[in-house]
């Protein structure tokens, strides 16, 4: 099942030396959580270099040693975290936080490793400000969850763009006058709005 999680104000552990996990740190950082980063290698020179708007993000980094001490594995220290983001896929550090993680109800994600994850990232992709494109394989292939991701999107264009606003519009009209939305003929709008736009393009 895909899900949409609002992250503002969430505490997230992301572990990991490379690229992904600095990427997943600076998402989940740009949709409001406080991330920390426990590596050795990752700085914020690394972070800023990879992101001219990284300076508003907050992400923190923490040695990884404070793994390997066990000071991220306390119970205290893991409550502080809503998820953990596991990217280097060392067996021995999540095979720790898998059963710490479902110890204490957190949320794991470790890569594309579904023995000791709880959870499954899915590829998401944004073709409309305001519209995401999630296609989960539950773990199976993320690359080609990532693919069809691409593909779905070469395939979105500006009448869909057009689409959207007016169905936007007149959802909240809709809901203003307390009536519901399943009363409207989607399909049906959907149509006269293709097309006025087409029409407006052929003159």
């Amino acid at each position: 099942m895909i899900i949409n999680l609002d992250l503002r104000g969430k505490k997230i552990a992301v572990v990991g030396d490379g690229s992904d996990a600095i990427y997943r740190a600076k998402k989940m950082a740009s949709e409001g959580a406080e991330v920390t980063i426990f590596s050795d290698v990752v700085d914020q020179t690394l972070i800023r270099a990879s992101n001219d708007e990284a300076n508003k993000f907050n992400i923190t980094i923490e040695p990884a040693n404070a793994i390997f001490a066990r000071d991220l594995l306390r119970r205290e220290r893991l409550s502080n975290f809503a998820m953990i983001v596991a990217t280097d896929r060392n067996v021995e550090i999540n095979t720790k936080l898998e059963r710490r993680s479902r110890r204490y109800n957190i949320l794991l994600n470790t890569l594309d490793e579904p023995a000791t994850c709880n959870f499954s990232h899915v590829a998401v992709k944004e073709p409309i400000q305001g519209v995401e494109i999630a296609i989960s394989t539950g773990g199976q292939s993320p690359a080609f969850a990532s693919h069809l991701a691409r593909k779905i999107e070469a395939n979105i264009g500006e009448v869909d763009k057009e689409v959207f606003k007016a169905f936007v519009t007149i959802r909240q009209e809709v809901k203003r006058q307390g009536r519901s939305t399943f009363e409207v003929n989607w399909k049906e709008i959907a149509s006269e709005v293709e097309a006025r736009y087409h029409h407006q393009i052929a003159l």
